[in-house]
């Protein structure tokens, strides 16, 4: 069966494993006994720890399933670029500061900015009826988060980067 793959043991945390063999020798060379070419195959093993043998079943995936798997895996969409960097928030400008009138004050933030921002990156969708639907906000106060979402870029045709790359909304 799969005998040139599985012929020599391999010493592991539970003992010595041997899976099917052709002959009574190779299993005398994996398992100091006889017993690995009775083994049924697909996944039919012996461990042998401490002079104790036993016969389990492990999970068995055929070569072409593995094949069929990697298929599938490759086919998938997957992004083109690593986004592992953390995302930081904007600094907090002074209050009283006269710069950036028209920017968002960061101690000001909607106190369901945060619960909103976390549902924007885990559904990968940002809409004031959508806030509005599953935070149970009014119109006004999704309008005023998605507002604060797009100043600091979780939002909007400008997005500062792509929404499941910010590690300061883990929870």
């Amino acid at each position: 069966m799969d005998t040139a793959a599985h012929s020599a043991g391999s010493d592991c945390a539970v003992g010595i494993e041997a899976f099917t063999v052709k002959t009574d020798v190779d299993s005398r060379v994996i398992l100091d006994e006889i017993g690995a070419e009775k083994l049924l195959g697909k996944g039919d093993m012996l461990i042998t720890k401490n002079a104790d043998t036993d016969r389990v079943q492990c999970g068995y995936i055929t070569s072409n399933e593995i094949d069929t798997l990697m298929k599938s895996v490759e086919s998938q969409k997957g992004y083109k670029k690593s986004f592992s960097t953390p995302y930081y928030l904007p600094e907090v400008k002074d209050e009283e500061s006269d710069e950036g009138a028209g920017m968002i004050v960061m101690k000001k933030l909607d106190e369901r900015f945060e619960a909103a921002a976390k549902f924007v990156v885990i559904n990968q969708f940002a809409s004031t009826s959508n806030l509005q639907t599953n935070l149970g906000m009014g119109y006004a106060g999704s309008a005023r988060v998605m507002t604060q979402l797009e100043a600091v870029g979780l939002s909007g045709r400008r997005m500062a980067l792509p929404r499941n790359g910010m590690s300061w909304l883990a929870p």
